[in-house]
């Protein structure tokens, strides 16, 4: 039972340092995401938290809902659609990013 619980434990850590890290990679330029909607359906998305790359109207709220851990969502400017939109970090299926 304590493997098990310590495996859990460090799989939450992990998850916590890829959201932080894929947040960091979005405030400094544009990165793909690909998630499965609530509907079943899959999304590709190039998003940001850049100002530069296009965010318009980055509020502290957006900021503070992104860092906080415990957050199951994250809020993102989608390039395309021109607006603010959203994904479960629990549906994220992908990241990429262009070099």
């Amino acid at each position: 039972m304590a493997n098990k619980q310590s495996k859990e434990a460090a799989i939450r850590r992990e998850f916590r340092k890829l959201k932080k890290n894929t947040v960091n990679l979005m405030e400094q330029g544009t990165v793909q995401v690909q998630f499965k909607k609530s509907n079943g359906r899959r999304r590709n998305m190039i998003c940001t938290l850049n100002r530069k790359a296009g965010a318009v109207r980055l509020t502290s709220k957006v900021r503070e809902a992104n860092r906080n851990p415990k957050s199951d969502v994250c809020v993102v400017w989608d390039c395309k659609a021109l607006d603010w939109r959203s994904f479960r970090w629990d549906r994220l299926e992908r990241i990429s990013l262009s070099l």
